[in-house]
């Protein structure tokens, strides 16, 4: 699945896994996310270290991040998800500027390693909401 996300931008990846957070547990919640992690200190001093580090987020350093947080903790796995791509937004508009393709095939492949790793960590394996939005990048390309 990881080849199929490599596929489109991240803007539309974040787009579609948002569009199907919003289907399965509604816009309140996508809201509060955002909110929560907009907020947070803690996002921000993550933010400011790998900027000054020159560096990108990687999943396992975004579900600590995410984890350390008491409204995320016991979340689900697309939530965890869904707040780490607004971390993972939130540090590409404080880097770039403008359009490059050299630095958007580098967001895509920080949000497709994100989104294959959180699916990873989903205990129920069969047909859950991570195959749900691979289905829909599917019916995209498709066509």
């Amino acid at each position: 699945m990881y080849g199929l996300m490599l596929e489109f931008g991240p803007e539309k990846l974040i787009e579609e896994f948002a569009q199907q957070y919003i289907i399965e547990y509604g816009q309140n919640k996508l809201n509060k996310i955002v909110e929560l992690v907009k907020s947070s200190s803690r996002v921000k001093e993550f933010i400011n270290h790998i900027v000054e580090r020159n560096s990108k987020p990687d999943p396992e350093s975004l579900q600590l991040l995410m984890n350390s947080h008491s409204s995320f903790m016991w979340a689900k796995e697309e939530t965890l998800c869904m707040g780490a791509l607004v971390v993972i937004v939130n540090w590409s508009g404080t880097i770039y500027s403008g359009y490059s393709q050299e630095k958007d095939q580098q967001k895509t492949e920080v949000i497709a390693r994100l989104i294959d790793h959180c699916s990873r960590l989903k205990y129920n394996q069969i047909n859950n909401f991570f195959h749900r939005y691979y289905r829909r990048l599917r019916l995209i390309i498709d066509k």
